[in-house]
């Protein structure tokens, strides 16, 4: 492996060599720098199968996984039919679907923001929003393999069911997360 670039104290080693970038104070969200370097792949990216209930949708996903999101808003308790949502957000371009993508279909649940979902058995794939364009939420439970990413943190725990404590010491918000600069 080669050295890490250094470009304003802040290097992180990725899968495909380092490349140099900033991590936004903000949980689903990166920025890669515009001039970095990367070195041609020494080992394999991580590769993550994934598939719905009935196992029509197939899909697999080339990349680390950012850390898991459990997600409390009342759509997304609707939407899974349990207490919350556990999402992991990944590039859509390291997102393949492998078979049924004529089982694939979508609910606009708020303005920008869409739900995908097996048309077959209902399982939810992953949603994505307009304002994080490249950026699909997959829903970690459909995921084959062990994971190398934990949950961050809990997020719209205003909105949680009432009868279900949350018993562990996670972050908790009850919005979204939104970042000291930002608020």
């Amino acid at each position: 492996m080669g050295k890490s670039i250094t470009r304003h104290s802040s290097s992180f080693p990725s899968v495909t060599g380092t490349i140099t970038r900033w991590r936004v104070p903000h949980f689903r969200q990166h920025v890669i720098a515009p001039y970095f370097s990367v070195r041609l792949l020494e080992q394999e990216a991580p590769l993550y199968t994934g598939n719905c209930l009935c196992g029509g949708i197939k899909f697999r996903i080339e990349s680390e996984l950012e850390p898991i999101q459990i997600c409390h808003c009342s759509q997304c308790r609707q939407a899974q039919g349990t207490l919350f949502a556990t999402n992991t957000p990944v590039s859509s371009a390291a997102f393949q679907l492998i078979s049924g993508a004529e089982l694939i279909t979508s609910f606009e649940s708020s303005p920008g923001k869409q739900r995908v979902f097996c048309s077959k058995c209902g399982s939810p794939i992953y949603s994505k929003k307009e304002t994080l364009p490249g950026v699909l939420r997959i829903r970690a439970g459909l995921l084959n393999e062990e994971l190398s990413v934990k949950p961050v943190a809990h997020f719209y725990t205003g909105s949680k069911a009432n009868w279900w404590p949350i018993s562990d010491d996670l972050p908790q918000f009850e919005e979204a997360y939104v970042p000291p600069n930002k608020a």
